[in-house]
């Protein structure tokens, strides 16, 4: 990634130096003006791309730190299809048992609803 940075900085350096050519140039005719600006165009260009690439090149590297960081203190080992199969169902269940709560819970929030409903009538 360094090495198409360096690629994109050593264009947009030949196109500086051509721009600089092409302004000290005393032609200001039409074409030599429609030149210039794709010049500046093409530089400005550049630089984006290089700036996303630097900003790409450091999430890369600071994701790669923190998921680097997340799993050095998980052990590796390796799961049975049985045991993961096991944990897979106890999560499920789990989340049936929460589900079945929060259930509840607008259950109640609704009859509570009607019954100051009621209450206010």
């Amino acid at each position: 990634m360094n090495e198409h940075i360096n690629q994109l900085n050593q264009a947009k350096n030949i196109l500086s130096g051509i721009l600089g050519t092409a302004l000290n140039s005393l032609d200001n005719k039409y074409v030599v003006q429609e030149a210039k600006n794709h010049i500046r165009q093409a530089i400005v260009k550049l630089e984006s791309v290089s700036k996303k690439q630097i900003r790409k090149q450091k999430n890369a590297t600071s994701d790669a730190q923190l998921w680097g960081n997340a799993t050095a203190k998980v052990a590796h080992t390796a799961v049975s299809r049985e045991t993961a199969q096991a944990v897979m169902g106890n999560l499920n269940k789990m989340i049936s048992e929460e589900r079945q709560k929060l259930m509840d819970l607008e259950k109640k929030s609704v009859s509570t609803q009607n019954d100051d409903d009621l209450l206010m009538n």
